[in-house]
Protein backbone atom coordinates (compact mmCIF):
# COMPACT_ATOMS: atom_id res chain seq x y z
CA UNK A 1 0.00 0.00 0.00
CA UNK A 2 1.27 3.38 -0.80
CA UNK A 3 1.46 5.97 1.74
CA UNK A 4 0.39 9.72 1.03
CA UNK A 5 3.08 12.39 1.67
CA UNK A 6 2.43 16.10 1.62
CA UNK A 7 4.85 18.90 0.17
CA UNK A 8 7.57 19.02 1.27
CA UNK A 9 8.57 22.21 3.75
CA UNK A 10 11.38 23.71 1.05
CA UNK A 11 8.98 23.32 -1.85
CA UNK A 12 6.31 24.97 -0.06
CA UNK A 13 9.10 27.89 0.91
CA UNK A 14 9.84 28.37 -2.37
CA UNK A 15 6.48 28.48 -3.63
CA UNK A 16 4.93 30.81 -1.62
CA UNK A 17 8.39 32.86 -2.14
CA UNK A 18 7.18 32.81 -5.83
CA UNK A 19 3.58 33.99 -4.84
CA UNK A 20 4.52 37.12 -3.33
CA UNK A 21 6.98 38.30 -6.31
CA UNK A 22 4.57 37.19 -8.69
CA UNK A 23 1.87 39.45 -6.27
CA UNK A 24 4.54 42.60 -6.14
CA UNK A 25 4.81 42.66 -9.56
CA UNK A 26 1.33 42.65 -10.40
CA UNK A 27 0.71 45.33 -7.73
CA UNK A 28 3.93 47.38 -9.02
CA UNK A 29 2.24 47.78 -12.68
CA UNK A 30 -0.96 48.09 -12.10
CA UNK A 31 -1.73 49.03 -8.03
CA UNK A 32 0.71 51.56 -8.27
CA UNK A 33 0.12 53.39 -10.71
CA UNK A 34 -3.62 53.25 -9.53
CA UNK A 35 -2.55 54.59 -6.11
CA UNK A 36 -0.60 57.47 -7.87
CA UNK A 37 -3.29 58.35 -10.24
CA UNK A 38 -5.51 58.18 -7.44
CA UNK A 39 -3.73 61.10 -5.30
CA UNK A 40 -2.52 63.64 -8.42
CA UNK A 41 0.93 62.10 -9.38
CA UNK A 42 3.94 60.25 -8.15
CA UNK A 43 5.38 63.77 -6.76
CA UNK A 44 1.37 64.24 -4.33
CA UNK A 45 1.59 60.53 -3.01
CA UNK A 46 5.25 61.42 -1.75
CA UNK A 47 4.34 63.77 0.04
CA UNK A 48 1.41 62.54 0.78
CA UNK A 49 1.62 61.66 4.92
CA UNK A 50 4.28 65.15 5.19
CA UNK A 51 1.33 67.65 5.72
CA UNK A 52 -1.03 67.79 7.90
CA UNK A 53 -3.83 69.21 10.32
CA UNK A 54 -1.96 69.01 13.69
CA UNK A 55 -4.69 66.79 15.67
CA UNK A 56 -2.86 67.62 18.67
CA UNK A 57 -3.32 70.75 19.16
CA UNK A 58 -5.93 73.01 21.23
CA UNK A 59 -5.61 75.56 18.81
CA UNK A 60 -8.08 73.78 15.82
CA UNK A 61 -11.23 75.20 17.14
CA UNK A 62 -13.56 78.23 17.00
CA UNK A 63 -15.33 80.82 18.47
CA UNK A 64 -18.37 83.57 18.68
CA UNK A 65 -17.55 85.86 21.17
CA UNK A 66 -20.06 89.26 22.66
CA UNK A 67 -17.96 91.64 20.77
CA UNK A 68 -19.13 90.06 17.71
CA UNK A 69 -15.58 88.88 16.77
CA UNK A 70 -15.65 85.08 14.98
CA UNK A 71 -12.85 83.22 14.68
CA UNK A 72 -11.52 79.92 13.33
CA UNK A 73 -8.28 78.83 14.18
CA UNK A 74 -6.22 75.59 12.76
CA UNK A 75 -2.62 74.41 13.17
CA UNK A 76 -0.58 72.53 10.21
CA UNK A 77 2.27 70.51 10.18
CA UNK A 78 4.73 69.96 7.02
CA UNK A 79 7.83 68.15 6.91
CA UNK A 80 8.61 67.73 3.22
CA UNK A 81 10.75 70.35 1.64
CA UNK A 82 9.19 69.59 -1.21
CA UNK A 83 6.35 71.50 0.29
CA UNK A 84 6.15 75.10 -0.36
CA UNK A 85 2.31 75.98 1.29
CA UNK A 86 -1.07 74.45 1.00
CA UNK A 87 -4.54 75.56 -0.38
CA UNK A 88 -7.45 75.91 2.25
CA UNK A 89 -10.90 75.51 1.24
CA UNK A 90 -13.21 77.37 3.97
CA UNK A 91 -16.79 75.84 4.19
CA UNK A 92 -19.62 77.61 5.87
CA UNK A 93 -22.75 76.92 5.54
CA UNK A 94 -22.18 75.41 1.77
CA UNK A 95 -20.19 78.19 0.20
CA UNK A 96 -16.14 78.27 0.96
CA UNK A 97 -13.15 80.42 0.26
CA UNK A 98 -10.09 79.34 -1.12
CA UNK A 99 -6.66 80.77 -0.29
CA UNK A 100 -2.94 79.47 -1.29
CA UNK A 101 -0.92 79.84 1.67
CA UNK A 102 2.73 80.25 0.83
CA UNK A 103 5.79 81.92 2.48
CA UNK A 104 5.17 85.60 3.29
CA UNK A 105 1.62 85.60 1.61
CA UNK A 106 -0.87 87.53 2.42
CA UNK A 107 -4.68 87.47 2.70
CA UNK A 108 -7.33 89.67 4.46
CA UNK A 109 -8.98 87.18 6.31
CA UNK A 110 -6.07 85.29 7.14
CA UNK A 111 -3.38 85.74 9.90
CA UNK A 112 -0.94 83.86 12.15
CA UNK A 113 -1.45 83.40 15.49
CA UNK A 114 0.33 86.82 16.67
CA UNK A 115 -0.34 88.33 13.72
CA UNK A 116 -2.84 90.99 12.07
CA UNK A 117 -5.13 90.43 9.37
CA UNK A 118 -3.46 91.02 5.85
CA UNK A 119 -0.04 90.60 7.01
CA UNK A 120 2.88 87.96 5.91
CA UNK A 121 2.59 83.95 6.33
CA UNK A 122 4.91 82.12 6.97
CA UNK A 123 5.61 78.50 5.84
CA UNK A 124 7.25 75.63 7.81
CA UNK A 125 8.36 72.53 5.81
CA UNK A 126 10.44 70.74 8.53
CA UNK A 127 8.21 69.32 10.73
CA UNK A 128 7.06 72.43 12.45
CA UNK A 129 3.87 73.65 13.45
CA UNK A 130 2.43 76.87 12.18
CA UNK A 131 -1.53 78.28 13.37
CA UNK A 132 -2.99 80.08 11.66
CA UNK A 133 -6.74 82.25 12.30
CA UNK A 134 -9.49 82.81 10.01
CA UNK A 135 -11.89 85.56 10.49
CA UNK A 136 -15.38 83.73 10.84
CA UNK A 137 -16.69 80.54 11.58
CA UNK A 138 -16.23 77.54 8.98
CA UNK A 139 -17.48 73.94 10.08
CA UNK A 140 -15.05 72.73 7.78
CA UNK A 141 -11.58 73.01 6.57
CA UNK A 142 -9.66 71.05 3.67
CA UNK A 143 -6.10 71.50 2.89
CA UNK A 144 -3.74 70.35 -0.53
CA UNK A 145 -0.35 70.47 -0.23
CA UNK A 146 1.38 73.12 -2.85
CA UNK A 147 4.41 71.52 -4.39
CA UNK A 148 8.08 73.35 -4.24
CA UNK A 149 7.33 73.24 -8.58
CA UNK A 150 4.24 75.27 -7.77
CA UNK A 151 1.66 72.56 -8.21
CA UNK A 152 -1.34 71.84 -6.35
CA UNK A 153 -2.15 68.50 -5.11
CA UNK A 154 -6.21 68.93 -5.36
CA UNK A 155 -6.87 65.27 -5.45
CA UNK A 156 -4.44 64.73 -2.24
CA UNK A 157 -6.72 66.50 0.54
CA UNK A 158 -6.96 66.57 4.23
CA UNK A 159 -9.62 67.41 6.47
CA UNK A 160 -10.30 69.19 9.63
CA UNK A 161 -13.94 70.04 11.37
CA UNK A 162 -12.62 72.45 14.17
CA UNK A 163 -14.54 71.88 17.26
CA UNK A 164 -15.90 75.06 19.85
CA UNK A 165 -12.84 76.48 22.06
CA UNK A 166 -13.51 75.93 25.25
CA UNK A 167 -10.15 76.74 26.29
CA UNK A 168 -9.70 80.57 27.78
CA UNK A 169 -6.24 80.59 27.04
CA UNK A 170 -7.00 79.73 23.45
CA UNK A 171 -9.81 81.69 22.80
CA UNK A 172 -8.00 84.92 24.28
CA UNK A 173 -5.12 83.89 21.43
CA UNK A 174 -7.22 83.75 19.21
CA UNK A 175 -8.78 86.83 19.81
CA UNK A 176 -7.51 90.10 17.99
CA UNK A 177 -7.98 93.61 20.31
CA UNK A 178 -7.83 95.84 17.27
CA UNK A 179 -10.53 94.37 14.60
CA UNK A 180 -10.01 92.61 11.92
CA UNK A 181 -7.13 94.88 10.27
CA UNK A 182 -4.26 97.61 12.12
CA UNK A 183 -5.09 100.05 13.50
CA UNK A 184 -1.92 102.62 11.83
CA UNK A 185 0.45 100.87 14.07
CA UNK A 186 3.68 99.24 13.05
CA UNK A 187 2.63 94.97 13.96
CA UNK A 188 5.59 92.63 14.19
CA UNK A 189 3.98 90.13 12.03
CA UNK A 190 6.43 87.20 12.50
CA UNK A 191 10.48 86.22 12.25
CA UNK A 192 12.06 83.40 11.14
CA UNK A 193 15.26 82.43 9.95
CA UNK A 194 16.34 81.92 5.75
CA UNK A 195 19.72 80.81 3.53
CA UNK A 196 18.71 83.21 0.89
CA UNK A 197 17.71 87.11 1.13
CA UNK A 198 14.11 87.47 1.57
CA UNK A 199 13.50 83.61 1.47
CA UNK A 200 12.19 81.29 3.46
CA UNK A 201 14.71 78.87 5.17
CA UNK A 202 14.32 75.12 3.89
CA UNK A 203 17.26 73.84 5.20
CA UNK A 204 17.30 74.46 9.72
CA UNK A 205 20.86 72.72 9.90
CA UNK A 206 23.93 74.38 8.73
CA UNK A 207 27.74 74.33 8.43
CA UNK A 208 29.26 77.01 10.56
CA UNK A 209 30.36 80.06 8.58
CA UNK A 210 26.94 79.59 6.25
CA UNK A 211 25.73 83.13 5.61
CA UNK A 212 22.24 82.79 7.08
CA UNK A 213 19.13 85.65 7.20
CA UNK A 214 17.45 87.13 9.82
CA UNK A 215 14.13 88.01 8.43
CA UNK A 216 11.23 90.13 10.47
CA UNK A 217 7.69 90.87 8.62
CA UNK A 218 5.44 93.12 9.67
CA UNK A 219 2.35 95.59 8.55
CA UNK A 220 2.57 97.91 6.32
CA UNK A 221 3.27 100.69 8.98
CA UNK A 222 6.18 99.17 9.33
CA UNK A 223 8.07 100.21 6.34
CA UNK A 224 11.29 102.54 6.76
CA UNK A 225 11.31 101.40 10.46
CA UNK A 226 14.14 100.13 12.30
CA UNK A 227 14.44 96.68 14.23
CA UNK A 228 16.98 95.46 16.61
CA UNK A 229 18.02 91.72 16.60
CA UNK A 230 19.12 89.66 18.87
CA UNK A 231 20.38 86.09 18.74
CA UNK A 232 20.03 83.67 21.42
CA UNK A 233 22.14 80.17 21.84
CA UNK A 234 19.17 78.24 23.06
CA UNK A 235 20.06 76.47 26.31
CA UNK A 236 17.04 74.96 27.81
CA UNK A 237 17.42 76.73 31.42
CA UNK A 238 19.78 79.73 30.69
CA UNK A 239 20.11 80.34 27.17
CA UNK A 240 23.61 82.46 25.64
CA UNK A 241 23.61 86.23 24.05
CA UNK A 242 25.26 86.54 20.80
CA UNK A 243 27.79 89.12 21.08
CA UNK A 244 25.86 90.24 18.17
CA UNK A 245 23.02 92.89 17.58
CA UNK A 246 22.53 94.25 14.24
CA UNK A 247 19.96 96.59 13.06
CA UNK A 248 17.52 96.45 10.14
CA UNK A 249 15.08 98.21 8.35
CA UNK A 250 11.56 97.34 6.76
CA UNK A 251 11.77 97.72 3.47
CA UNK A 252 7.87 96.26 1.82
CA UNK A 253 6.92 94.45 4.72
CA UNK A 254 10.31 92.56 5.63
CA UNK A 255 13.57 93.68 7.63
CA UNK A 256 16.34 91.39 6.92
CA UNK A 257 19.69 91.05 7.99
CA UNK A 258 22.71 88.39 7.42
CA UNK A 259 24.80 86.73 9.86
CA UNK A 260 27.39 84.08 9.57
CA UNK A 261 26.73 80.81 11.64
CA UNK A 262 28.55 80.29 14.57
CA UNK A 263 29.79 77.16 16.06
CA UNK A 264 29.85 77.21 20.11
CA UNK A 265 29.82 74.11 22.39
CA UNK A 266 26.64 73.95 23.61
CA UNK A 267 27.41 71.59 26.78
CA UNK A 268 30.55 69.76 28.05
CA UNK A 269 33.97 70.71 26.70
CA UNK A 270 37.00 68.35 28.10
CA UNK A 271 40.51 68.63 26.56
CA UNK A 272 38.92 70.80 23.70
CA UNK A 273 36.42 68.23 22.76
CA UNK A 274 32.45 68.99 23.10
CA UNK A 275 30.09 66.82 24.61
CA UNK A 276 27.26 68.02 23.04
CA UNK A 277 24.17 68.37 20.24
CA UNK A 278 24.78 71.00 17.57
CA UNK A 279 23.83 74.68 19.22
CA UNK A 280 20.21 75.49 18.64
CA UNK A 281 19.57 79.20 17.66
CA UNK A 282 16.73 81.94 17.69
CA UNK A 283 16.29 85.35 17.59
CA UNK A 284 14.31 88.07 18.59
CA UNK A 285 13.38 91.29 16.88
CA UNK A 286 12.32 94.53 18.66
CA UNK A 287 11.12 97.53 17.37
CA UNK A 288 13.34 100.84 17.51
CA UNK A 289 10.83 103.47 18.43
CA UNK A 290 9.40 101.28 20.61
CA UNK A 291 10.96 97.86 22.04
CA UNK A 292 8.00 96.78 23.62
CA UNK A 293 6.62 95.75 20.71
CA UNK A 294 8.98 92.46 20.03
CA UNK A 295 8.74 88.88 18.51
CA UNK A 296 10.34 86.07 18.45
CA UNK A 297 12.00 83.21 16.12
CA UNK A 298 10.65 80.10 16.86
CA UNK A 299 11.69 78.45 20.32
CA UNK A 300 10.55 75.37 19.37
CA UNK A 301 13.49 73.19 18.78
CA UNK A 302 12.88 71.47 15.17
CA UNK A 303 12.57 75.58 14.58
CA UNK A 304 15.21 76.27 15.25
CA UNK A 305 18.60 76.92 13.37
CA UNK A 306 20.96 74.44 14.34
CA UNK A 307 24.75 74.89 13.28
CA UNK A 308 27.12 71.99 12.59
CA UNK A 309 31.21 72.29 12.98
CA UNK A 310 33.44 71.97 10.78
CA UNK A 311 36.98 70.80 10.27
CA UNK A 312 38.86 74.42 9.29
CA UNK A 313 39.82 73.71 5.47
CA UNK A 314 42.60 76.70 4.46
CA UNK A 315 41.68 78.64 1.73
CA UNK A 316 37.72 79.01 1.46
CA UNK A 317 38.26 82.17 1.88
CA UNK A 318 37.02 81.97 5.46
CA UNK A 319 39.20 82.54 8.61
CA UNK A 320 37.94 79.35 10.92
CA UNK A 321 39.49 77.57 14.07
CA UNK A 322 43.27 78.12 14.36
CA UNK A 323 43.45 80.31 10.98
CA UNK A 324 44.90 83.78 11.67
CA UNK A 325 43.99 84.75 7.69
CA UNK A 326 42.83 82.72 4.53
CA UNK A 327 44.55 83.05 0.90
CA UNK A 328 43.85 84.28 -1.37
CA UNK A 329 40.78 86.78 -0.07
CA UNK A 330 43.07 88.15 2.61
CA UNK A 331 46.18 91.37 1.26
CA UNK A 332 48.77 92.30 3.20
CA UNK A 333 48.33 93.58 6.27
CA UNK A 334 50.14 96.34 7.86
CA UNK A 335 52.86 95.66 10.97
CA UNK A 336 55.98 96.65 12.88
CA UNK A 337 59.13 95.24 13.35
CA UNK A 338 60.25 95.22 16.89
CA UNK A 339 62.93 97.92 15.60
CA UNK A 340 60.25 100.39 15.26
CA UNK A 341 60.22 100.28 11.08
CA UNK A 342 57.03 99.38 9.60
CA UNK A 343 56.93 96.79 7.32
CA UNK A 344 53.63 94.32 5.82
CA UNK A 345 52.64 90.76 6.42
CA UNK A 346 51.51 88.23 4.28
CA UNK A 347 49.24 85.62 4.45
CA UNK A 348 50.71 81.99 3.66
CA UNK A 349 49.31 78.84 2.36
CA UNK A 350 49.17 77.70 6.05
CA UNK A 351 46.42 80.03 6.58
CA UNK A 352 49.19 81.82 9.11
CA UNK A 353 50.43 85.25 8.63
CA UNK A 354 54.25 85.78 7.77
CA UNK A 355 57.03 87.64 9.73
CA UNK A 356 56.86 91.21 9.61
CA UNK A 357 58.23 92.05 6.11
CA UNK A 358 60.38 95.59 5.79
CA UNK A 359 62.24 97.33 3.57
CA UNK A 360 63.49 100.22 6.03
CA UNK A 361 67.03 99.65 7.91
CA UNK A 362 69.46 101.78 9.52
CA UNK A 363 71.19 103.26 6.32
CA UNK A 364 68.71 103.73 4.18
CA UNK A 365 69.27 107.28 4.24
CA UNK A 366 65.76 108.10 6.19
CA UNK A 367 65.04 108.47 10.04
CA UNK A 368 62.27 105.83 10.29
CA UNK A 369 61.51 103.12 13.17
CA UNK A 370 62.95 104.12 16.31
CA UNK A 371 66.21 105.33 14.62
CA UNK A 372 68.04 108.59 16.15
CA UNK A 373 71.42 109.93 16.37
CA UNK A 374 72.54 107.30 19.18
CA UNK A 375 70.86 104.33 17.71
CA UNK A 376 71.66 105.27 13.68
CA UNK A 377 73.68 107.82 13.40
CA UNK A 378 73.85 106.87 10.01
CA UNK A 379 70.77 107.85 9.18
CA UNK A 380 69.70 110.54 12.05
CA UNK A 381 73.54 112.33 12.17
CA UNK A 382 75.84 112.90 14.78
CA UNK A 383 75.26 114.63 18.08
CA UNK A 384 77.97 116.91 18.08
CA UNK A 385 77.44 118.13 14.98
CA UNK A 386 73.77 119.01 15.34
CA UNK A 387 73.25 123.01 15.32
CA UNK A 388 70.30 125.35 16.51
CA UNK A 389 69.03 127.77 13.92
CA UNK A 390 66.70 128.61 11.17
CA UNK A 391 67.39 125.95 8.70
CA UNK A 392 64.10 123.94 9.27
CA UNK A 393 61.75 125.01 7.16
CA UNK A 394 59.64 126.59 9.95
CA UNK A 395 62.34 128.50 11.36
CA UNK A 396 61.70 126.78 14.54
CA UNK A 397 63.65 123.75 15.90
CA UNK A 398 62.74 120.16 14.37
CA UNK A 399 58.77 119.83 15.48
CA UNK A 400 57.77 116.31 13.68
CA UNK A 401 58.29 115.78 10.30
CA UNK A 402 59.45 118.89 8.19
CA UNK A 403 62.09 119.16 5.56
CA UNK A 404 65.36 121.31 5.87
CA UNK A 405 65.62 124.41 3.57
CA UNK A 406 68.55 124.61 1.24
CA UNK A 407 71.82 123.67 2.30
CA UNK A 408 70.65 123.60 5.80
CA UNK A 409 70.86 121.28 9.04
CA UNK A 410 67.57 120.58 11.24
CA UNK A 411 68.39 120.12 14.86
CA UNK A 412 68.57 117.30 16.92
CA UNK A 413 71.01 114.87 14.90
CA UNK A 414 69.83 115.13 11.71
CA UNK A 415 72.59 116.13 9.37
CA UNK A 416 70.07 115.52 6.31
CA UNK A 417 70.49 116.84 3.16
CA UNK A 418 67.70 119.18 2.27
CA UNK A 419 64.81 117.88 -0.07
CA UNK A 420 65.98 114.38 -0.17
CA UNK A 421 65.48 113.12 3.71
CA UNK A 422 62.80 114.10 6.13
CA UNK A 423 63.53 115.66 9.73
CA UNK A 424 62.22 114.30 13.14
CA UNK A 425 62.68 115.60 16.39
CA UNK A 426 64.85 113.32 18.81
CA UNK A 427 65.36 114.26 22.38
CA UNK A 428 68.30 111.69 23.10
CA UNK A 429 70.45 114.52 21.15
CA UNK A 430 72.12 117.80 22.81
CA UNK A 431 73.38 120.34 20.53
CA UNK A 432 75.68 123.61 20.94
CA UNK A 433 73.75 126.38 23.07
CA UNK A 434 71.41 123.58 24.74
CA UNK A 435 73.61 124.70 28.42
CA UNK A 436 74.92 121.37 28.53
CA UNK A 437 78.48 120.38 27.30
CA UNK A 438 77.99 117.25 25.62
CA UNK A 439 79.32 115.09 22.67
CA UNK A 440 81.93 116.34 21.27
CA UNK A 441 81.50 119.77 22.60
CA UNK A 442 84.14 121.81 24.36
CA UNK A 443 82.23 123.62 26.18
CA UNK A 444 78.77 125.72 26.00
CA UNK A 445 78.43 129.11 25.05
CA UNK A 446 78.60 131.59 27.49
CA UNK A 447 81.03 129.75 29.60
CA UNK A 448 84.91 131.43 30.42
CA UNK A 449 88.22 129.67 32.08
CA UNK A 450 91.45 130.68 33.42
CA UNK A 451 94.52 129.72 31.50
CA UNK A 452 98.19 130.35 31.09
CA UNK A 453 99.83 131.99 28.91
CA UNK A 454 102.30 128.82 28.25
CA UNK A 455 98.43 127.62 26.41
CA UNK A 456 97.72 125.24 29.78
CA UNK A 457 94.68 125.92 31.52
CA UNK A 458 92.38 125.18 34.30
CA UNK A 459 89.59 122.53 34.13
CA UNK A 460 86.21 123.52 32.76
CA UNK A 461 83.77 124.99 34.90
CA UNK A 462 80.02 125.29 34.57
CA UNK A 463 78.70 128.24 32.88
CA UNK A 464 80.31 131.16 33.69
CA UNK A 465 82.62 129.46 36.32
CA UNK A 466 86.67 129.59 36.98
CA UNK A 467 88.80 126.93 38.87
CA UNK A 468 92.17 126.38 39.71
CA UNK A 469 94.79 127.00 36.99
CA UNK A 470 96.99 123.95 36.11
CA UNK A 471 100.35 124.77 36.72
CA UNK A 472 102.75 126.39 34.40
CA UNK A 473 104.85 129.63 33.29
CA UNK A 474 103.56 132.77 31.87
CA UNK A 475 100.84 135.66 32.28
CA UNK A 476 97.43 134.67 33.69
CA UNK A 477 94.66 134.73 30.82
CA UNK A 478 90.82 133.83 30.31
CA UNK A 479 89.50 131.72 27.79
CA UNK A 480 85.41 131.97 26.02
CA UNK A 481 83.60 129.41 24.63
CA UNK A 482 82.88 130.11 20.89
CA UNK A 483 79.35 129.78 19.17
CA UNK A 484 81.04 126.60 18.07
CA UNK A 485 81.28 125.36 21.81
CA UNK A 486 85.06 125.00 21.52
CA UNK A 487 87.70 126.71 23.38
CA UNK A 488 89.12 130.52 22.02
CA UNK A 489 92.20 130.67 22.46
CA UNK A 490 93.96 132.52 25.57
CA UNK A 491 94.07 136.13 26.12
CA UNK A 492 96.36 137.54 28.70
CA UNK A 493 95.08 139.41 30.74
CA UNK A 494 96.21 143.09 31.17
Amino acid sequence: MLKKRGISPIIASVLLVLIVVVLAAIFAVYGLPFVQNLFGSEDCFEVLGDINFDKSSNYNCYYDDESGQKRTGFSVKIDNEGVKGFRVGLLHEGSSDVIDITQDSTFPIIRMIDGVFGGALNINNKGGVRIYVANGIFERIDMFPILSNGKVCTDSSKALEPVECLDIDVRNSLHDDEGDSGNGECTLNSAYWSNSNGGALSILTVDEGTRVYLTTTGSEECNDKDVNLEIWEDDSSDPDKLNYSPTATFVNGKAIVSWDAEWQCDGFNLFGYCFSDPPEYYFESSLVEDNSKSISSSKIEEDELKVLRTEPVCGNQRIESGETCDPPSDDEVSCQTSEGYDGTRTCLNSCQYDECNTDQFCGDGEVNGGENCITCPEDAGQCPQCTLDSDCDDNNICNGQETCDVDGQCVSGTQLQCGVYQCYPDTGCGFCGDGEVNGDEQCEIGDSRLCLSDGTSGDAGGLGGFSGMAPGSGNDGTQTCTAQCTWDECVADP
